[in-house]
């Protein structure tokens, strides 16, 4: 899944483990999500959030969200790369769960920090624009209040 090499530490007689670049960034990308999942965390009270962190069941969305009698699962993402950088397990569950009537979003906080999209996926496997708003917690505010609006009382 990730290019690691090990490389033979002389000094030590050991193995050190060297991540390759595209591991890094993969790392950096979860902390920026981690970032988001707080913000999101501290800025909304009124609703049930479960973080998911499933090394066994690939492609599952990161948080399932209760709010207002509501329910619905949200995949975070800190990228400016097209469609999300969803990976084919991703592509697969979102679109499974949605063909049984399930709601899956994409909130991706572009890593230039201008802003936050909620993305939804079609079934042509694009990604639909159908919010953006501000990388703050009136922005979270915002993409809430829309998905209960739009998709869940509509």
């Amino acid at each position: 899944m990730h290019n690691i090499t090990k490389i033979k530490d002389n000094k030590n007689n050991g193995l050190l483990t060297r991540y390759s670049h595209n591991y890094k960034l993969y790392l950096m990308s979860k902390t920026k999500e981690s970032n988001l999942y707080n913000l999101i965390k501290t800025t909304i009270r009124n609703a049930h959030l479960t973080r998911i962190e499933s090394h066994t069941l690939n492609g599952i969305p990161d948080l399932h969200i209760a709010y207002k009698g509501h329910t619905f699962w949200l995949e975070l993402k800190a990228n400016n790369i097209k469609n999300c950088n969803l990976s084919k397990y991703q592509i697969n569950w979102i679109l499974k769960h949605q063909r049984h009537g399930g709601k899956v979003f994409i909130l991706n906080k572009t890593a230039t920090q201008s802003g936050l999209k909620l993305y939804t996926l079609e079934p042509s496997l694009v990604c639909r624009e159908l919010l953006t708003t501000t990388p703050d917690a009136q922005g979270i505010e915002q993409v809430f209040e829309y998905i209960y609006k739009k998709h869940c009382i509509a």
